[in-house]
């Protein structure tokens, strides 16, 4: 017999359907995860869901879920090689004088 939990709206939930979603939250990523993950702007990390950076990431209703092991080779291969500033660097403090030669 499942075991019936009442919510906050008064909906009934099956302990089940409970212990399913907690257990794809320690897996995986959404939008809004990802970009805090990767210093990106949401829209940023959207953009890379639709544009299947992630290659086993699939979409739920409008929201994204993306595994961890894909977040974490994305930032390990693409961004790691980009050297670009993060959010809160100015572009001043990322880029090193160049020597001059005379």
């Amino acid at each position: 017999m499942p075991v019936l939990i009442e919510n906050k709206r008064r909906h009934t939930v099956d302990q089940t359907i409970l212990d399913t979603i907690a257990a794809i939250a320690e897996r995986f990523y959404t939008v809004s995860q990802i970009a805090e993950y990767l210093d990106v702007e949401e829209n940023t990390a959207r953009r890379y869901c639709n544009g299947g950076e992630f290659p086993h990431a699939y979409k739920l209703g409008r929201d994204w879920l993306v595994p961890i092991e894909d977040v974490a080779a994305y930032k390990r291969d693409r961004l790691g090689k980009m050297g670009r500033p993060r959010k809160n660097e100015t572009i001043n403090q990322s880029v090193k004088p160049r020597k001059r030669t005379a």
